[in-house]
Order: structure tokens, then C-alpha cells, then sequence
């Protein structure tokens, strides 16, 4: 039997942790090609979110979809798995976790590191290189501006990863970080 976590576990972390969740509880490495359509669903209304709460300066895009997330069963396995890897304490009490497989894949991870070594500021200048470079730069056209107050370095970093994802262009984070 599943119970999905109660939807209250976002005012237990902090925003940047809420991003994380929600950025690794869309996993595309299931293997069939319905749950990749899904998954690819599911990817693209994150990046939304993100972008949403980026733009805007607003945090309930990000907070609703992880709520609504977390209202499914299905993404129940990868929450257990994500939040041992983000190291977020939750009750179990409150819902049941089956099973030792992780559902989080090494790109995830790495993207995960990636992000908790940067800094605001060069998350900036990724953001910068990319406007720069033809080949992805029209991609980017919805982060013109950034908001002053942009909430969390971590909603820049993800929404920047999610429109590399759906590129298939996540190595130039990694070239970024090497370089």
C-alpha cells in the first residue's frame, strides 16, 4: 500500500530544496517510450514553473506543481529516493517508502553537485555564455531580464538546466564548471 506524503512537507525546507524535489522528481530514464512522453510532460511543465516563478518573482508555481506532484502516487518511489539524496528528513510515519532501488540517475546527481558548488554569481555568467551562443541562445529569450530579487540561485540554475535538457545540451554545464 502507497500513501502520498502530505503535500505540507515544503514548509518543513527551505525554497532551494523545493526546487531540487521538484527538479529530480521528473525522471526520464524508465525506460519505455510512454513513460518518456510522460516524462518529457512532466519535464516541460517544470521548466514552466520555473520560468513562472523566475520571471514573475512569485514561488507558487514552483510550490503548487511539487504540491501536485506530490499528491501522486507515481512519483512517490523517486520522492523517498530524492529526499534521502537531498538529505530532507520526512516521517515515515506519514506515508510508506517500498523498495532500495534508487530512481535518480548519475546525471541528476551531477547536476545536483553542480549546483550546490556554484555560486548566484556564476550561475549569472552561465546564463550569460548561453545568451551568447548562437547555437542555444534563442532558448533563453524568456530569462531577458532577471528579476533584482531573483529568489534562490538554485531556480536560475534548474530552469537553465531544464531548457538544456530539452535540448539535449546538458554538457555544456559540465564544460562550463571544467573550464
Amino acid at each position: 500500500m502507497c500513501r502520498c506524503p502530505p503535500s505540507t512537507i515544503m514548509l518543513k525546507i527551505s525554497f532551494g530544496q523545493c526546487v531540487k524535489l521538484l527538479y529530480l522528481l521528473d525522471n526520464g530514464d524508465q525506460g519505455t517510450l510512454d513513460y518518456k512522453l510522460e516524462y518529457k510532460e512532466a519535464a516541460a511543465e517544470c521548466k514552466q514553473a520555473f520560468l513562472s516563478s523566475l520571471v514573475d518573482g512569485n514561488t507558487n508555481p514552483v510550490i503548487d506543481l511539487l504540491k501536485l506532484r506530490l499528491r501522486n502516487s507515481r512519483y512517490l518511489p523517486t520522492f523517498c529516493d530524492a529526499c534521502k539524496f537531498l538529505r530532507i528528513e520526512y516521517s515515515q510515519e506519514n506515508f510508506l517508502c517500498q523498495g532500495d532501488a534508487t530512481r535518480i540517475n548519475a546525471v541528476k546527481k551531477t547536476v545536483i553537485s553542480l549546483c550546490d558548488s556554484w555560486s548566484f554569481d556564476k550561475v549569472k555568467r552561465f546564463l550569460v555564455q548561453l545568451r551568447n551562443d548562437p547555437s542555444i541562445s534563442t532558448h533563453f529569450s524568456q530569462i531577458t531580464s532577471l528579476p533584482q530579487e531573483t529568489r534562490t540561485k538554485e531556480l536560475l540554475f534548474f530552469c537553465i538546466m531544464r531548457i538544456l535538457e530539452e535540448h539535449n545540451r546538458v554538457y555544456m554545464a559540465i564544460e562550463f564548471a571544467l573550464s
